[in-house]
């Protein structure tokens, strides 16, 4: 959802508009818009030559460019749990590598979970694997297509996501830039342990939800509670993966509507 200017002046932001942007340069582009680090109102133009971008990969990796104040102004002193979101086959139908726009479908229900969290003022995070990129299967401007996409179709249900971290490294990786043993790659929780500190978030407090056991791994070594979605790989995790594993989930749901109702009861008590 672009951000509408003041209608007397479109390089003012309407008096309540309030954005946190936090720094970043563009990721996927030539261009970098200027870096934004303050809490407070900007341009419309620069917020929206922001959006649909995305940072390069620093350590462990980087964010969203914009969060609302909303998410901001709750937890500044206090740090509050969170939602931490795989993408691929609990956002979106898992197709294996997303290397074509087309191949982005969001799962139905999705943007009405999302919108949940959003109404509850539950901070949403993503946190991805993204080793394609590493492998050279896709190049950067097509994961800045499908956030785009991705941004664009939650929007039109009336939700958002507050962060976006992606690990884009390999060991392998055909890229020497993105050829380490990182320290993001879930099961790894370098993404989260980065979301946490940006955004101030109790991981123990917090939710880790995927289809895979990296995901559950990730979550349970960060100290937040997993949470197993039988959409993606999640059906064929539990069936065969999971029986041989120590950690499992503190909840299994049909899929992310399902998860979101849980988190929400269990937030309730």
């Amino acid at each position: 959802m672009l951000i509408e200017p003041h209608p007397a002046n479109p390089n003012i932001l309407p008096a309540s508009v309030k954005l946190r942007l936090l720094p970043y340069v563009g990721f996927g582009s030539t261009l970098s818009p200027k870096p934004l680090d303050k809490i407070g109102t900007t341009t419309s133009k620069d917020i929206n030559q922001h959006r649909g971008h995305r940072g390069f990969f620093f350590e462990p990796c980087v964010l969203r460019a914009l969060c609302s104040e909303k998410v901001f102004s709750s937890n500044m002193t206090t740090k509050q749990p969170a939602v931490f979101l795989d993408r691929d086959g609990t956002i979106n139908e898992q197709m294996g590598y997303i290397n074509h726009i087309s191949r982005f479908v969001l799962l139905p229900g999705v943007g009405r979970a999302i919108r949940k969290l959003n109404e509850h003022n539950i901070p949403v995070v993503v946190v991805t694997n993204q080793s394609g990129l590493a492998r050279g299967y896709f190049p950067a401007s097509l994961l800045d297509e499908v956030h785009k996409k991705m941004d664009q179709q939650l929007a039109a249900e009336g939700a958002h996501i507050d962060g976006l971290y992606i690990c884009p490294h390999h060991p392998e990786a055909k890229e020497k830039k993105y050829r380490k043993a990182c320290n993001c790659r879930k099961p790894k929780i370098g993404l989260l342990k980065q979301a946490a500190a940006d955004l101030n978030l109790d991981l123990t407090k917090s939710f880790m939800v995927g289809d895979r056991w990296s995901d559950l791994k990730c979550g349970a070594a960060a100290g937040a509670t997993s949470i197993l979605v039988l959409t993606g790989y999640g059906r064929g995790d539990q069936q065969y993966i999971g029986p041989q594993q120590e950690i499992q989930p503190a909840k299994v749901a049909i899929n992310l509507n399902a998860a979101v109702d849980w988190i929400l009861e269990q937030l309730k008590s």
